[in-house]
């Protein structure tokens, strides 16, 4: 019997369910039972399973954003524009809600801008923790932080995404230590 790589979680008082297991989930995401505790994976890395293990992704863990004067850092992972281009809407919806809590209020740290002042800079510094995370695509790093302008013209910070009202940076660098993102907007000077 082959079982469903998520975790199940039968319970007996659920109508319909007779001789109920729970299946659980090794740390390479492959399932094994109470008869069969060591997975094959987990074999051929010597490593063997003894109790329910979930595998972690990148997006499981927990955020934290902080500023300090103009520079907000977070610890939200930035995906490339591969990841959610040519895929369904909702890939990019999800992107975009995540990174819509973490930018909210942020008028009040960088304020609103107004059509007089002229362009402002978006600086968006990716710090990741090996450099086989670097994006080595230029355009898909840029489309990158598409979820982020929108967000920031949501919020007002930018009147628009246009090139009229706004010009981005981003640069990446590895930080083994302490990976995060750093958003930082500046006035523009030409």
């Amino acid at each position: 019997m082959r079982y469903s790589p998520y975790r199940i979680a039968a319970k007996k008082d659920r109508p319909g369910a007779k001789d109920s297991k729970e299946i659980t989930v090794c740390p390479v995401g492959l399932s094994f039972s109470d008869q069969n505790v060591t997975c094959r994976s987990c074999v051929k890395q010597g490593v063997v399973c003894k109790q329910s293990k979930q595998k972690v992704s990148v997006h499981d863990v927990p955020v934290k954003t902080s500023h300090s004067g103009q520079v907000l850092t977070t610890t939200r992972y930035l995906n490339g524009l591969n990841f959610w281009h040519g895929r369904p809407p909702f890939v990019y919806l999800q992107e975009r809600r995540a990174w819509e809590l973490i930018l909210a209020g942020t008028w009040a740290l960088w304020g609103k801008q107004k059509k007089e002042e002229g362009k402002r800079l978006l600086l968006v510094r990716r710090f990741v923790v090996a450099p086989r995370c670097l994006i080595k695509d230029h355009d898909n790093l840029v489309g990158g932080i598409k979820p982020v302008k929108d967000m920031l013209v949501r919020q007002g910070v930018f009147i628009d995404d246009a090139d009229k009202y706004l010009e981005f940076d981003i640069q990446q660098e590895v930080d083994s230590v302490d990976p995060r993102v750093e958003i930082e907007i500046r006035r523009w000077c030409a």
